[in-house]
């Protein structure tokens, strides 16, 4: 489990627009919009296209493959909002390659939880949801910019509150983790868990990337 490293942060709309446009409603000023803000309003199959290019950008062997191939010129139009698509539901993951990837469910919350350390706080990093997250008691309704909280023990940032992350496939959809600026305290403790629809683009949810260690 220890052989992936993960972003200290959640990935910012600077770092998603190097890559990628986005594909439905854009980061609104109401929802927090600036080059350190986490992007969101990215679905499952955005978060895909991320990874991939910023894999061939930067010399790594990519982790997605769809319509059998791993570049994403190739795929075609990434899905509407709200819109599945068989071919794109069809991705392949190879979990070996070096390139960046989404965090399956066990892997995110292991990181959270403080890796081998395995800490028993309820949120990532403290035992006071204050400390480590921004939550629906202490935002006016907008996520905020990456970083700004006390880190975990594996110096983790926000992995609770600020935007839900997506993470890999279980049964057919994205499981989302962490809570958000949105979210009652208890959604953001490390434990807690959900699943949105894998082309649904939501004002909460983002994502961050891990990549595997190669020793």
């Amino acid at each position: 489990m220890e052989n992936f490293s993960m972003c200290s942060h959640e990935v910012t709309q600077k770092e998603y627009e190097e890559f990628c446009a986005y594909n439905g409603a854009q980061p609104k000023e109401q929802f927090g919009k600036g080059e350190d803000f986490p992007v969101y309003f990215v679905s499952f199959y955005d978060a895909l296209v991320y990874c991939n290019r910023r894999s061939i950008k930067e010399g790594l062997s990519p982790c997605y493959k769809i319509k059998n191939s791993s570049n994403p010129d190739d795929w075609g139009s990434v899905p509407k909002t709200n819109v599945d698509d068989v071919e794109w539901d069809s991705v392949e993951c190879d979990f070996s390659a070096d390139g960046y990837r989404l965090p399956t469910e066990e892997e995110w919350e292991y990181a959270a939880r403080g890796g081998e350390k395995l800490l028993l706080e309820k949120f990532s990093g403290s035992y006071d949801v204050f400390e480590v997250a921004w939550f629906n008691e202490n935002t006016s309704g907008a996520s905020e910019p990456v970083k700004q909280k006390n880190p975990n023990a594996l110096g983790l940032y926000d992995m609770s509150g600020n935007v839900q992350e997506l993470c890999w496939l279980k049964q057919g959809k994205a499981v989302i983790r962490g809570g958000s600026f949105d979210s009652q305290e208890d959604s953001c403790a490390v434990y807690a868990t959900g699943s949105v629809p894998v082309s649904a683009r939501i004002k909460d949810t983002g994502f961050r990337v891990v990549k595997n260690r190669i020793f």
